[in-house]
């Protein structure tokens, strides 16, 4: 900053990406001392700016490689299942026991990515605030967690792992996709942790204004150090979904739908995990 003969004073920003800036005062009646301090401030705003721009630039342009890897991704995998599945009903053939049980391993290893694919795509979506397309609607969410546990039981099934369901009838406002999504990281990371031979109870029911779906484990739960990680995004624990982000995702949900998910540990003999969806009740 200078000040001419006639008492102009001249100022030299520095334009972040963009070079600089020579800004004229004409005569200001402001002191030279409180206008370098004014100048000090502005400068730092415009940095400021320019590193949320760049902040936001590079946020978009993972979310489009996010969503890029994700849909690339799908075909191969969904292709992949297909001939696994036309190989296991004998249509290349009779297959041998130790062969067809490595197809049946690749085809749920290849559902394991197609369910990664989604997460990730639908993730980038919350990250980014990009949430387009077509308004929530009314949704039961006794129907959502019937279908979830229909999916999910026969890998249960295969450990000797069997659901409880008590649902009373609740309807939420929100999209069917993103809501079964939510449901899901939680009933596959209770089977997850759960013992052969044990049941994992899924409860939902009205409670004041919201409805509650409860996810209960006989799981060793988790330890006390990593529970303030437990719900953040690729977390390092022993708890929780092995992509490191499906509670992260399950939270994510609940926020934007103005709900929550808390996790607990019952006091008895036999403890059991509860996680807890709280979501707000649809309006009549």
């Amino acid at each position: 900053m200078w000040q001419d003969t006639r008492g102009n004073i001249y100022v030299r920003l520095t334009l972040p990406t963009h070079g600089e800036a020579l800004v004229q005062l004409v005569r200001p009646s402001a002191p030279p001392a409180f206008i370098l301090d004014a100048t000090h401030v502005l400068q730092l705003q415009l940095e400021r700016a320019a590193l949320t721009e760049q902040v936001h630039l590079q946020r978009e342009v993972l979310r489009d490689l996010v969503y890029a890897f994700s849909h690339d991704l799908r075909t191969p995998i969904t292709a992949n299942i297909l001939h696994a599945e036309v190989a296991l009903s004998g249509l290349y053939g009779p297959l041998s026991d130790p062969l067809a049980e490595f197809l049946r391993h690749s085809q749920q290893g290849n559902r394991d990515l197609l369910t990664v694919s989604g997460q990730l795509m639908l993730l980038a979506e919350y990250e980014s605030g990009d949430l387009t397309g077509e308004a929530g609607s009314a949704v039961e969410l006794g129907s959502v967690i019937r279908s979830v546990v229909s999916d999910v039981q026969l890998r249960g099934r295969e450990r000797g792992i069997h659901f409880e369901l008590n649902l009373t009838p609740c309807t939420v406002i929100g999209h069917t996709y993103d809501l079964r999504r939510a449901v899901q990281n939680l009933l596959e990371n209770a089977m997850k942790f759960s013992p052969p031979h044990t049941f994992v109870r899924v409860t939902l029911r009205p409670e004041r204004m919201s409805a509650l779906i409860e996810v209960l484990d006989q799981g060793p739960g988790v330890p006390e150090s990593q529970v303030p990680q437990l719900f953040r995004r690729f977390r390092s624990s022993t708890r929780g979904s092995g992509t490191g982000f499906g509670l992260y995702l399950t939270q994510r949900i609940a926020e934007w739908y103005g709900g929550t998910v808390t996790y607990a540990r019952t006091e008895s003999d036999h403890p059991w995990t509860v996680f807890q969806l709280c979501l707000p009740l649809a309006q009549d």
